[in-house]
């Protein structure tokens, strides 16, 4: 996982392509016009998530995803979210992957996770790798309501 500002994050980023014009559509993004919905960039390559939800209160277990193919990059256009993280290696994983398009899902105990809070004053960029477990979606200390998000599928395998 790496986190960082939209105008640090290129410093920290390893050297892919894919990665930095996942970047670009982020640094020209624009905000006024967002619309949730998929747009393919790149078929299999490239795909940009717009999402708009309401946070929920964390739980006792938290549904965790986690991808093969693709890392997620994470953007909130408005409102904030926490976002929950633990290392792949450290649980068992679903032994119904891919019933979804490159995804799975475990359910760990909260107490046994990271949190991270990504809010829309902060122009946070936050970026899970394939073996990354994260649970998205939760309410933050700091607003609870809707939440306005791009997430940016990159190919990796």
């Amino acid at each position: 996982m790496i986190i960082s500002s939209l105008k640090k994050i290129r410093e920290q980023i390893p050297n892919n392509a894919l990665i930095f014009r996942s970047i670009d559509i982020l640094e020209n993004f624009d905000k006024a016009g967002f619309s949730v919905g998929k747009t393919i960039v790149e078929e299999d390559k490239l795909i940009i998530n717009c999402q708009e939800f309401s946070t929920r209160p964390t739980e006792e277990k938290i549904h965790m995803e986690y991808h093969q193919k693709f890392l997620d990059v994470h953007f909130i256009v408005q409102g904030s979210e926490r976002l929950a993280w633990k290392h792949r290696d450290d649980t068992e994983v679903d032994a119904d992957f891919g019933k979804f398009p490159d995804v799975g899902f475990i359910d760990i105990d909260a107490s046994k996770a990271s949190y991270v809070d990504l809010l829309d004053t902060e122009d946070l960029v936050l970026i899970y790798f394939p073996d990354d477990l994260h649970g998205p979606q939760i309410l933050s200390n700091n607003d609870q309501g809707k939440v306005k998000k791009v997430i940016i599928k990159v190919a990796v395998a």
